[in-house]
């Protein structure tokens, strides 16, 4: 005979850890999932440019740490901003693309989490300053943009795949990007978050199963009562015909 187990009589730690291990990389993935579904899909529900309200420009800080005035493009969990002037004395200098520059994207829900930035490495702005010569017919060379694959692969990273390069069955937003580099804090607030939801829900789910697997048992419980009551009342059929006939019998 095999020895009987011995029932386990306490928690077991790496069970736990890992659950919360696997809900925390549970989270993470969702983190990405709904920061991508607000970029591709959330349309946009506000924008404010400094250029065309000065008074109302405040200075902002973007996610490299650059300190300047925005024009801002903000939808439900995503936010576009690129740089439009220094904001210095008697209003500062304002500029347009594609003359240079950084264009951010930021998406996340309820925190930004994933970050896109889209840096013109191949700028038009040399010899568009100087307008003398300009007035004077000079014509500054143009100069090839690289996009894509052409791009330098930490720039292909930073930027992120176009919504333009997705299948038209997506139905994405245009002018779009799924944003691959994460943003720390955010990331790791989303990531809790999710991970904290998913386990109150295992949590729930569990309390819900017992407390529905205790309430079939007390009701099967107590209809195997209520049948044995019933044997009990009702005589048995059988076995008083045979005392009849055996008593009536000559």
């Amino acid at each position: 005979m095999r020895p009987a187990a011995k029932a386990s009589t306490g928690p077991r730690p790496f069970l736990h850890l890992r659950r919360m291990v696997t809900w925390l990389s549970a989270g993470a993935s969702i983190t990405v999932l709904v920061a991508w579904i607000c970029l591709l899909w959330a349309p946009a529900r506000s924008t404010f440019d400094p250029f065309d309200h000065p008074s109302q420009a405040i200075e902002k800080v973007d996610p490299d740490g650059e300190k300047g005035l925005y024009y801002e493009e903000t939808g439900h969990g995503w936010e576009y901003a690129f740089f439009r002037g220094d904001g210095g004395e008697n209003g500062g200098y304002f500029w347009k693309p594609p003359y240079g520059g950084t264009y951010h994207r930021v998406a996340g829900w309820p925190f930004h989490a994933m970050r896109s930035r889209v840096e013109v490495l191949d700028s038009q702005i040399s010899g568009r300053t100087n307008e003398g010569l300009e007035a004077s017919g000079y014509v500054p060379p143009w100069v090839a943009q690289r996009t894509r694959w052409a791009l330098p692969w930490t720039e292909i990273i930073y930027r992120g795949l176009a919504s333009k390069d997705l299948p038209a069955w997506l139905h994405a937003q245009p002018n779009r990007r799924l944003p691959l580099i994460p943003m720390p804090r955010g990331f790791a607030e989303d990531t809790v978050v999710f991970a904290v939801l998913g386990l109150l829900s295992e949590w729930g789910a569990r309390l819900l199963r017992r407390r529905t697997g205790q309430l079939n048992f007390g009701r099967s419980e107590r209809t195997a009562d209520w049948r044995d009551e019933d044997r009990q009342r009702k005589p048995d059929r059988n076995h008083s015909g045979k005392c009849n006939s055996a008593g009536t019998s000559p």
